[in-house]
């Protein structure tokens, strides 16, 4: 029962070696695309079964936060200088991942530790951002690039708040906008 309750860990460390990895292919190559993939995977699902498991920690949330945070910055750093993205858009999302890392910050001075919040809104940016290098194959992304900037900037605000304003970190948090069950 101990190696099942690992299952979600693992697919966070599975993600942090997808995220790296990426650097051995030539961005939207076939086995770039294919480690791509299978780090959104594991990001979508890694929560859900440590939940069916009854597996969560504070260390696999914030295992959960790295790896994420990992898979964006490396996407973004691989991607961004490739792709043909409205004038606008770099500095836009630079400003609005500095929200994030602010956000961070005083967290991490507050609480004394890493807080990385799994809010529905942060879940949210993770999947377009991840949608919008696959839709960039075939499409002009420019809405779902604004719809991410907005859901992005909403997200981390929110972050920047709940970080400022909570008594203590509850990592799993839903949100602003959602009622807290009774303790």
């Amino acid at each position: 029962m101990i190696l099942v309750r690992q299952i979600p860990n693992t697919l966070s460390w599975m993600r942090i070696g997808c995220a790296f990895g990426l650097f051995l292919f030539r961005p939207f190559s076939l086995w770039f695309m294919v480690l791509y993939i299978v780090a959104g995977i594991t990001d979508m699902i890694d929560g859900v079964i440590a939940r069916k498991l009854d597996a969560g920690s504070a260390f696999g949330a914030n295992l959960d936060g790295v790896a994420d945070l990992l898979f964006a910055f490396i996407g973004l750093y691989l991607l961004l200088p490739i792709v043909d993205f409205p004038v606008w858009a770099t500095p836009v999302v630079l400003s609005i991942l500095s929200i994030r890392i602010i956000s961070i910050i005083i967290a991490g001075i507050r609480f004394k530790q890493l807080v990385m919040l799994h809010t529905i809104a942060n879940k949210a940016v993770v999947l377009i951002a991840w949608l919008l290098f696959i839709f960039y194959l075939f499409m002009d992304v420019e809405i779902i690039l604004i719809i991410g900037c907005i859901v992005g900037l909403y997200a981390f605000l929110e972050d920047l708040i709940i970080n400022c304003t909570s008594k203590k970190p509850d990592l799993d948090t839903k949100g602003l906008l959602f009622k807290k069950k009774a303790e």
